[in-house]
C-alpha cells in the first residue's frame, strides 16, 4: 500500500482528528514499521509545509517511518517521465499540467513509484472532470495502477478502532 499525501491530510482534518482517533495513527505507524504501507519524500515534504497536529505528528514519526526517495531510483524516475509524458499529451491547460508536475508535488512520484515497484495507492482523491484539474485517481486508472480510498484500506490490513468506555469519576 502506498499512501498519498491526502491519506494522511484528511483522516487528520476529519474523521481521524487525533484527539479523537489516536488508533489510526497508532495503526498507521505499525503498518509502516510491518512494511505493509510506504510512502515517498514527496508526500512526507508535503504534509510538513503545514504547521499543524498533522505536521507535528510527522516529525515524530520522521525516525519511524522509511519514506522512500524516488529521486535516488533510476526505475522511478524513468516511470516518472512517462507519466509526465502522459498528462502533457492529456491535458490541454498549462496550469493544470503545471500543478500536477510541479517540484514537491507528489502525485506523480507516487504513480511512477507504483509502476516501477508496484503496489496499491492509497488515496482520498476522487475523479476530477477533465481541464479542472489533473486527478491522481484517473492517472492510476490509465496506468493500470490499483487505487483505493483510505477505508477499503483499513479493512484490507484488517484495522479495528475500538471504542474504550469513559472512567466515570
Amino acid at each position: 500500500m502506498i499512501l498519498d499525501t491526502n491519506a494522511f491530510i484528511e483522516p487528520a482534518n476529519r474523521f481521524y482528528s487525533f484527539d479523537i482517533c489516536p488508533g489510526y495513527w497508532d495503526f498507521v505507524m505499525e503498518d509502516f514499521e510491518s512494511s505493509n504501507a510506504i510512502s515517498i519524500k514527496h508526500v512526507r515534504d508535503e504534509v510538513l509545509v503545514g504547521e499543524d497536529k498533522l505536521a507535528d505528528w510527522m516529525k515524530e514519526s520522521i525516525n519511524k517511518v522509511h519514506f522512500y526517495d524516488c529521486a535516488g531510483d533510476e526505475a522511478v524516475v524513468a516511470e516518472q517521465r512517462r507519466v509526465a509524458e502522459y498528462v502533457m499529451h492529456t491535458y490541454d491547460k498549462p496550469n493544470v499540467i503545471n500543478d500536477f508536475l510541479a517540484t514537491g508535488v507528489a502525485d506523480s512520484w507516487i504513480v511512477a513509484y507504483a509502476l516501477a515497484h508496484g503496489g496499491t495507492v492509497v488515496t482520498q482523491e476522487t475523479h476530477k472532470r477533465k481541464g479542472k484539474k489533473v486527478s491522481l485517481v484517473d492517472v492510476c486508472k490509465h496506468f493500470g495502477i490499483h487505487q483505493i480510498d483510505v477505508f477499503e484500506f483499513l479493512r484490507i490490513e484488517k484495522a479495528r478502532f475500538v471504542y474504550q468506555k469513559r472512567e466515570v469519576a
